[in-house]
């Protein structure tokens, strides 16, 4: 299977991203763009979902990655 895909590095509050956005024909009008975010070669889970176009795929995860990094730490008893 060959996917129409594009990489981004992101680093924001210290941290460091790959967010990888991938083409696919899933979407029910036609192609749209699916995201895989990593740090440190770990995978990170998102509820993102599918996209029309690349800019918007791309603004969707660096939202996610800022108020991921922006949330405050949870309290452990």
């Amino acid at each position: 299977m060959d996917l129409t895909k594009h990489d981004m590095a992101l680093t924001y509050g210290g941290r460091t991203f790959t967010v990888r956005a991938y083409q696919d024909g899933s979407g029910a009008d036609g192609p749209v763009w699916h995201t895989i975010i990593v740090e440190n070669r770990t995978p990170l889970r998102h509820a993102q979902g599918p996209s029309s176009d690349l800019p918007g795929c791309f603004a969707e995860a660096v939202r996610f990655l800022t108020a991921m990094v922006d949330a405050p730490a949870p309290v452990r008893p």
